[in-house]
């Protein structure tokens, strides 16, 4: 029989256009029947994962249209399932300044940064990224539905792979072009 079991405490206040979110926490994940998922064996494993730490973020808004935002966490998980170590990160943070130009355009900018991630049973760490995203975007209400036309160009400062050592790109920038249409 799965169980989980998580405690935490946590603290939200709004003081002006100042937003602040902490919160400890520690979660048991135990007999999980749908564990980790291995993709070499295609198989699933069923194990014991423990994850404790925390997180903060702080939002600010100096005007309506204007938002920034600020993330941190620290975060620990033991488990001998190596693939829950790898895709976790141990310190990773955020920062995002986003400004509505208009009621239809909008841009925004953030860095994200995951420090200590993909450990291996030694502790070690094999990767540290880096990523800066920059995007445009236009939104436009017809009748019922929603159509959104964005632009996006994500950067990797580091120069290192997202996840492992052989997922790195010949080219540092990435770009794409969305079209969705929200009904």
């Amino acid at each position: 029989e799965e169980r989980m079991r998580a405690r935490e405490v946590g603290y939200f206040g709004l003081h002006g256009p100042v937003e602040l979110d902490v919160r400890v926490f520690r979660e048991s994940l135990s007999n999980l029947q749908s564990g980790a998922f291995n993709a070499q064996r295609m198989e699933v494993t069923s194990n014991d994962i423990e994850i404790q730490g925390w997180e903060t973020q702080i939002a600010w808004r100096p005007h309506a249209r204007h938002l920034l935002r600020a993330t941190w966490n620290r975060r620990q998980i033991d488990t001998p399932i190596r693939t829950e170590r790898r895709f976790s990160t141990k310190h990773s943070g955020s920062a995002l300044w986003s400004w509505q130009i208009t009621d239809a355009w909008y841009t925004a900018t953030a860095f994200y940064l995951a420090r200590d991630y993909n450990r291996n049973r030694a502790g070690t760490t094999d990767v540290s990224y880096e990523r800066l995203v920059n995007q445009v975007g236009w939104r436009r209400e017809l009748s019922r539905t929603q159509l959104h036309i964005r632009a996006v160009n994500e950067y990797n400062v580091s120069d290192d792979a997202e996840f492992f050592p052989e997922g790195v790109y010949d080219d540092r920038n990435r770009y794409w072009l969305e079209a969705a249409l929200r009904f």
